[in-house]
């Protein structure tokens, strides 16, 4: 059975495109002898149709055949990592490099292997040998701001991101990138404008607004923050963390009965959700509202007995309407449920 590829590999290569040289092979058999052609074909018919270990075969086939052609190898390694095989693609990928090692596209794919496995450095120095070879090369400067990112280098992604979107200004996930670089630089008017031409590339991405919303709530605009916020929830109506995060805004604003609208839309997803109970608690409690507020904390610690926040929050209350001997018992649940925490490390 194939086993399903990590995150990392998954997100490497929904945002990259491998460069697997797929020009399908026309060589006739020579004196009724095997040629590699017709495996090649195959196997790049197989990797067409997603069908990638049964493409590994057939490129494992014809290197049988012809072992010193390059871009075999990489066929092989291409194929490889899109089974989620990835050390056995960066060795398919140093093969070809040992035979090619002036080509671009070569070292990018090797580069992307390192990248998916975790090895930025690794990954940085084959994205910049790529775009040495190539200095045109969109791929390879994208993925080095990637890499760069992953590295907590923002400085150096927005160097390589711009590099990218100079030569191709139409790929919305540099500008979204080019823009989370900015924001960990607390740059965040450049952030914005970059969110914002992301935007105008995809408007229907809701990473975008999110990334908005967060950027103006850091400049406190939390207006607009929310606008963006109802934006994504409009993109992707069931997302728990956008509605929370929005209601949590809304709250902050001190805009309660919309923050309880969001907070009681998100109880119709997941009726079990202790955070969310708590948070309504806590926007009863500010409002004097002391039973309905109680309710809410008592939801909450049956479901999660184990967060102190809760037993605390539910002390107050107990403590607001003379139940003192309550209230004590809540405060010592929290402080023993604080002490349980593991310890950081």
């Amino acid at each position: 059975m194939r086993k399903a590829m990590s995150a990392r590999i998954r997100n490497c290569l929904s945002i990259f495109s491998l460069m697997i040289f797929s020009a399908f092979w026309l060589t006739p058999p020579l004196n009724g002898q095997e040629t590699p052609s017709v495996y090649i074909n195959v196997g790049l018919n197989y990797y067409e149709i997603g069908q990638y270990e049964k493409a590994v075969e057939k490129f494992q086939k014809a290197l049988e055949l012809d072992p010193g052609y390059p871009h075999l190898h990489g066929l092989l390694g291409s194929a490889l990592l899109q089974s989620g095989k990835i050390d056995q693609a960066i060795e398919a990928y140093e093969r070809q490099i040992v035979l090619a090692p002036t080509v671009a596209k070569c070292h990018y794919n090797l580069g992307l292997a390192y990248l998916c496995k975790g090895l930025l450095k690794e990954a940085v120095g084959r994205f910049e040998r790529a775009v040495e070879l190539n200095g045109r090369l969109v791929e390879a400067y994208r993925a080095l701001g990637l890499a760069h990112m992953e590295q907590g280098n923002p400085s150096e992604t927005i160097s390589a991101l711009k590099k990218a979107i100079f030569l191709d200004p139409s790929f919305w996930e540099d500008y979204y990138y080019l823009g989370l670089a900015f924001y960990r630089q607390k740059n965040f008017m450049e952030a914005i404008q970059s969110y914002q031409r992301a935007l105008g590339l995809n408007p229907e991405e809701a990473d975008i607004h999110v990334a908005l919303g967060e950027t103006y709530f850091e400049l406190g605009k939390a207006d607009l923050a929310s606008r963006r916020y109802r934006n994504a929830l409009r993109i992707k109506p069931r997302d728990i963390q956008l509605r929370f995060k929005l209601a949590e805004i809304l709250a902050s604003q001190n805009r309660y009965d919309e923050s309880i609208e969001e907070y009681k839309a998100i109880l119709e997803i997941d009726p079990k959700n202790a955070a969310v109970l708590n948070n309504l608690g806590v926007i009863y409690f500010k409002r004097k509202s002391h039973e309905e507020a109680l309710q809410y904390f008592l939801r909450a610690v049956e479901i999660d007995p184990n967060i102190d926040y809760i037993h605390n929050n539910l002390g107050q209350v107990y403590a607001e309407m003379g139940w003192h001997e309550k209230a004590t018992d809540e405060f010592e649940k929290a402080i023993a449920a604080s002490e349980s925490k593991p310890s950081s490390p």
